[in-house]
């Protein structure tokens, strides 16, 4: 088995609600995102194929973790859609009485709020975006030279600081 890996980063805030420390706080990190990818063949040799003797071009990987990790969640506030400080979000996105949102919008900013089915946890991050990128790449594959049936994601590594990382593995 041949395996690439290729990382982006992201900056995000986050909280993990009912955490016994200060990580039930909100707060920020830089995420660094590995996807690791394998398979048991290279790209065969072709003078017409220029990811010849490769797993797959790096600037395919890339490509699939700006679309589904980067576009979607740099500088971007992410909370678990059962966290208490969702609700008037969810109930009441754009009431003038919604202060938050009554100053967001006064500024001409965005809230950059983005719900998730899970504890934004390295750990669950790394499974979130995991499935996001299978899903991805399966529709994907009728495009040439994007994804082929070869190619298997293997994992997908969350470094939340320079010291901790977590792995979803397939």
């Amino acid at each position: 088995m041949f395996t690439v890996r290729k990382h982006i980063e992201i900056d995000a805030g986050h909280r993990v609600p009912y955490h016994g420390s200060k990580c039930r706080n909100l707060h920020g990190h830089r995420y660094r995102i590995t996807a690791v990818v394998g398979t048991p063949e290279l790209v065969p040799p072709d003078v017409e194929v220029s990811d010849a003797g490769m797993v797959v071009d790096f600037g395919v990987i890339k490509q699939v973790l700006t679309q589904v990790v980067h576009d979607r969640f740099d500088h971007k506030l992410l909370l678990w859609e059962r966290d208490p400080l969702v609700e008037p979000w969810l109930v009441y996105p754009n009431a003038p009485t919604n202060p938050f949102q009554k100053l967001a919008l006064e500024l001409g900013i965005t809230t950059g709020i983005v719900i998730l089915p899970c504890i934004p946890t390295a750990e669950e991050l790394a499974r979130y975006w995991g499935q996001q990128i299978l899903e991805t790449v399966s529709r994907d594959v009728a495009q040439p030279r994007y994804w082929d049936d070869r190619l298997e994601l293997m994992a997908i590594e969350v470094m939340e600081t320079p010291t901790s990382v977590a792995t979803w593995e397939r």
